[in-house]
């Protein structure tokens, strides 16, 4: 990322950077971010009677099929693909979460390593239990004309 010019070292801490993502990514946006489930009270919350849950968006995996389909054609062309094994939380834990995500973010990675367990010892427990399947994308193929270099 640093000889792509995505990120800057900061001189005053070893082994920090600095990171300028574009303000339209919707990892920023949790109104833009989704849950796929057959039964959507198996990922948010169902509140009272009169109150606006704020805990997520779900779609249906028939919706959210049709939502990729017809977003996610060509949109990673181009670009590095990451495959990512992480746990949410502690490995081997009954409160963690095993997921794979897919992403063309070299960004995206860094931020899962900082926030997620991840790796080959994430690998041996996947397929024990159901796993989360995440897919990010920047969403504009190679090449672009955008200012942001990851976009």
């Amino acid at each position: 990322m640093l000889k792509q010019g995505m990120v800057t070292p900061l001189t005053k801490y070893e082994n920090c950077w600095l990171a300028r993502t574009d303000p339209a990514d919707v990892a920023r946006v949790e109104s833009l971010t989704f849950m796929s489930t057959p039964n959507k009270t198996d990922t948010v919350p169902t509140p009272r009677e009169g109150v606006k849950g704020t805990l997520g968006n779900w779609l249906s995996p028939q919706d959210m099929k049709a939502a990729l389909d017809e977003r996610f054609p060509g949109c990673m062309k181009g670009r590095t693909m990451y495959v990512i094994p992480f746990s949410m939380g502690p490995i081997g834990s009954p409160l963690s979460k095993i997921g794979i995500q897919l992403t063309d973010s070299p960004y995206v990675v860094a931020c899962m390593r900082i926030m997620t367990r991840m790796g080959s010892t994430v690998l041996k427990v996947l397929g024990k239990d159901e796993f989360v399947k995440c897919l990010h994308s920047v969403g504009q193929p190679l090449p672009t004309k955008s200012k942001f270099i990851w976009c």
